[in-house]
């Protein structure tokens, strides 16, 4: 009797905690769209304002430009930068605000990318252990592609958090350098190999959620693939795309599949946000994926190269320190 109770009341808590995750996602979609409304509508007023700014910076510099100023060009003068510095008061708190919002967004659209994928899962999962109805198990397929095309227009609009390419500056000790100054160069050798290995790791992380997501899309394509719904696939799409412009505006890349997957590696390199990994096939990623190892072994290869070097520099300044 104790043993069915607590199955009972185990089986009560997953369905609670179930609605409490579906209910949730329409909670973080809203939440998600007023945030990124609010931040698309204080960018346009910082940019008024900011074209203001610059009006009221010509104006200055054309006053300050002349020789002599009469009384009433002086007193335009300081009105213009009272009115300058109050204006550039104003820029300031808007970019503590565009901060803080852009902060929020990402914070809610991680929440909102992890609900997705748990739901594809887990809707997932039980087509592949319940076996509903044909009919059922294409509604469902829908439904997938339907949240699975909400979860990528979350991706492309949070964008990747990763460091931009850079330039390695090369450095050598000449002749005439103080200990001061080899060991600067030591130091700036070091952030360099740091970033690339920042940047390795990044690459690293992305090409696994690259990965993940991908073997998740084919479980989708093969559930496609057995109901046999390829004919209505293209109209089912066709909705998911009207719904998800309705709620988050990005536009989808154009051009030659080479140019899509340089796009892709570019996206995950510099984090730019208007690519989705969807469009191309397995074999496409596969390659994308291969590039991506490339680079990250190049890069910590030039880590390494860069750590030696940094290395050999601080001993040279402790041998110019030594009597």
């Amino acid at each position: 009797m104790r043993y069915c109770i607590l199955i009972l009341l185990m089986s009560l808590l997953a369905s609670m905690n179930l609605s409490a995750q579906e209910s949730a996602l329409p909670a973080l979609e809203r939440q998600f769209a007023q945030t990124d409304s609010a931040i698309a509508q204080l960018s346009r007023s910082r940019t008024a304002l900011a074209k203001q700014a610059e009006a009221r910076a010509r104006e200055i510099q054309e006053l300050k430009s002349k020789d002599d100023l009469n009384y009433f060009q002086r007193q335009r003068l300081e009105g213009l930068l009272k009115d300058s510095q109050g204006l550039s008061n104003r820029i300031e708190a808007m970019d503590a605000q565009l901060r803080a919002l852009d902060s929020q967004l990402e914070n809610i659209g991680m929440k909102l990318s992890d609900r997705y994928e748990a739901e594809i899962k887990r809707r997932l999962n039980t087509l592949e252990t319940k076996k509903p109805s044909d009919a059922a198990r294409q509604a469902e397929a829908q439904e997938l592609e339907r949240l699975r095309a909400k979860h990528e227009r979350i991706k492309q609009k949070l964008g990747t958090d990763v460091l931009s390419q850079f330039k390695i500056a090369r450095v050598q000790i000449e002749t005439d350098d103080t200990p001061k100054q080899v060991e600067q160069k030591a130091d700036l050798l070091k952030d360099q190999e740091e970033k690339l290995r920042r940047l390795a790791a990044q690459i690293n992380k992305q090409s696994k959620q690259l990965k993940k997501e991908m073997e998740l899309q084919n479980r989708i394509n093969d559930l496609v693939t057995d109901i046999g719904v390829f004919d209505q696939q293209e109209e089912a799409l066709g909705n998911v795309s009207d719904l998800s412009n309705e709620e988050f505006t990005d536009a989808n890349p154009t051009g030659s599949l080479q140019e899509q997957i340089r796009a892709l590696e570019k996206n995950l390199l510099v984090g730019q946000k208007d690519f989705d990994f969807s469009t191309l096939s397995s074999e496409q990623v596969e390659e994308v994926l291969a590039n991506l190892n490339q680079r990250e072994q190049r890069f910590n290869a030039q880590a390494d190269s860069l750590a030696r070097q940094a290395e050999a520099f601080y001993k040279a300044v402790q041998d110019m320190k030594k009597p």
